[in-house]
C-alpha cells in the first residue's frame, strides 16, 4: 500500500486493520447466513467473492478501491475457517472427530510458530 498505492503510513495501517475488522464482521454477520443456507453453498459463494476482491486489489491501482477490497476480502474470508471445520466434521467418520478437533487448531497455531 505504501509503495504501489502511494498511501501514507497511517492509511496503510488502517487498511490492514480494516482486513481484521472485516474478518470479525464476517464471522459475526455471515455466520447466520451460512447456518441458514448451508455451509457448502455459502463457502463456495464466499470464496468466489474473496477471489473477486483479491482481483480488484491487484488490478485497480487506486488506494481507496484497494482499501475497500481488503476490508471486503476480510469479510468474505472470515467465515471460511469455521465453515470448513463444520463441513469437514460432517464428512469425516465419527471415530476421527476427536483427532479432527485437535488437528485444526494445531495447524493454525503451527503456522504462527513456523514463521519464527
Amino acid at each position: 500500500m505504501l509503495r504501489t498505492r502511494k498511501a501514507t503510513a497511517f492509511a496503510a495501517g488502517v487498511s490492514g486493520s480494516g482486513f481484521w475488522a472485516g474478518q470479525t464482521l464476517g464471522r459475526a454477520a455471515l455466520g447466520f447466513v451460512t447456518e441458514r443456507y448451508g455451509e457448502r453453498i455459502c463457502i463456495t459463494i464466499y470464496l468466489a467473492f474473496a477471489v473477486a476482491m483479491q482481483l480488484i486489489f491487484w488490478l485497480v491501482p487506486s488506494f481507496m478501491a484497494s482499501a475497500i477490497a481488503v476490508v471486503f476480502l476480510g469479510v468474505f474470508l472470515g467465515p471460511m475457517f469455521p465453515g470448513a471445520i463444520t463441513v469437514t466434521a460432517k464428512l469425516l467418520p465419527k471415530h476421527i472427530h476427536r483427532l479432527h478437533g485437535f488437528a485444526f487448531p494445531e495447524s493454525r497455531d503451527n503456522l504462527v510458530y513456523i514463521r519464527w
